[in-house]
């Protein structure tokens, strides 16, 4: 019997005592059926304090029952994954995390990237210092880390939540098979995947690899088609944006990796040989980019064109010709030399080539310095949230709605700075 259990019995004697008829202590002991009921009374008693404990220890559990989470992501692709991934530790540390169970998943990422499962585990684990091993705790929750070379070996999990913020290329369909899944909450349209990177952007009919790539696409789709989903469309989140105030409340060496990512991705294109650079081009860095310059239409564009010096507009043009090799369209170009004028601009650096890359740019680390300056001075906002909305709506359970789409651009945006700006 517990302590609990124990004084209540006593104090409830005392009060079946109390209660007696009686003015006389020694007379009540004399009482032939006083032993009777103080045993009936003490039995009622552990039996109700017996179940009552039950009820208590089964609230508890309820709240503490097993919830597990799967998180599949690209981090090291842009910047968004790692912002989300931190934001996720962050709850973790709070009594208000609702998971006892999570598997960070790391996957190949877009079709044709150079970056591998294991070497985006290395950058996370680079990242986020506090954390030396693939299994660990914070808090209450079990987190595992897992790459693509061992994510088969995950079996016979009933996933509460999966987050698919990253493409699915060579993950095969195992693990949808072998593991149960309630929900699913995508990063991109899942009515139009051609136009999503995390789904099926990032070949077309130019690819090699199309028909294994579409096969494979096809194959996790159809497992995953009876799982309730919600999914974020790319013309919501390509419109919520990093803040500066959501950048500056990071960790500081977070900062300096975040803000030196976006200078790397404000520099640098999408090889031009690969499928999905012209889309990329236009529909993510190029809305990044005139992020920088707010109030900047096409007229302002113009006006700043024509105004450079001729030599620096020659260089611009000629560059942008040599990097379309591969697409050759009006749209696509003055998209690549709209970004072209927003770096000028901003290091006031041209290129030594069409390579449009950190370590093309002329006095690369002199333009970094000025790109800080730029972003602290006029506290811009950076990419897109991307993967912080799905992180969102997983962290704050939002799934009363299926489809986030631009109905809710205002709303979203006012609510991540609010939480996290």
């Amino acid at each position: 019997m517990s302590n609990l259990t124990f004084h209540i019995v006593i104090i409830s004697v005392m009060v079946f005592n109390s209660s007696m008829n009686t003015c006389d202590t020694f007379s009540i002991l004399s009482e032939p059926n006083f032993m009777v009921h103080t045993i009936q009374l003490v039995i009622s008693l552990v039996g109700i304090t017996y179940f009552f404990c039950i009820f208590l220890n089964s609230n508890f559990d309820k709240k503490k029952s097993k919830k597990i989470l799967g998180v599949i992501n690209d981090a090291n692709e842009d910047l968004d994954d790692e912002i989300a991934l931190g934001k996720m530790l962050d709850k973790m540390k709070t009594d208000e995390f609702d998971y006892t169970t999570v598997y960070i998943i790391f996957a190949n990422g877009a079709n044709e990237t150079k970056i591998s499962s294991n070497k985006r585990k290395e950058v996370f684990l680079k990242l986020f210092t506090e954390i030396d091993s693939d299994n660990f705790y914070i808090n209450n929750t079990e987190v595992h880390l897992i790459t693509m070379d061992v994510i088969d070996n995950i079996k016979g999990v009933n996933f509460d939540v999966l987050l698919q913020i990253a493409p699915l290329c060579g993950m095969g369909t195992n693990f949808f098979t072998s593991n149960t899944f309630q929900r699913r909450v995508v990063m991109g349209d899942l009515t139009n995947p051609n136009n999503s990177l995390n789904l099926s952007k990032s070949w077309n009919d130019k690819s090699p690899n199309k028909a294994i790539l579409d096969k494979e696409f096809n194959d996790q789709q159809k497992i995953l088609s009876e799982v309730p989903s919600h999914y974020i469309t790319t013309s919501l989140s390509r419109n919520v944006p990093f803040t500066y105030n959501m950048i500056t409340k990071l960790p500081e060496s977070f900062q300096v990796y975040i803000f030196n990512k976006a200078f790397k991705q404000l520099v640098e294109r999408v090889p031009p040989n690969l499928s999905y650079c012209q889309n990329v081009t236009i529909g993510a860095n190029l809305p990044t980019a005139k992020a920088y310059l707010r109030g900047w239409d096409d007229k302002n564009f113009e006006e700043y064109y024509n105004n450079i010096s001729d030599n620096v507009r020659n260089i611009i043009n000629k560059q942008v010709t040599e990097f379309m090799v591969f697409n050759n369209n009006d749209i696509f170009r003055k998209a690549l030399r709209d970004i072209y004028l927003v770096v000028y601009y901003i290091t006031d650096s041209i290129y030594i080539s069409s390579d449009f890359s950190v370590k093309n740019l002329e006095n690369s680390e002199e333009a970094k310095i000025k790109f800080l300056d730029f972003i602290k001075n006029n506290k811009s906002n950076l990419t897109p949230a991307y993967d912080l909305l799905a992180m969102h709506i997983v962290l704050e359970n939002m799934y009363d709605v299926e489809v986030y789409d631009e109905t809710f651009q205002d709303e979203l945006t006012k609510e991540l700075d609010y939480f996290y700006g």
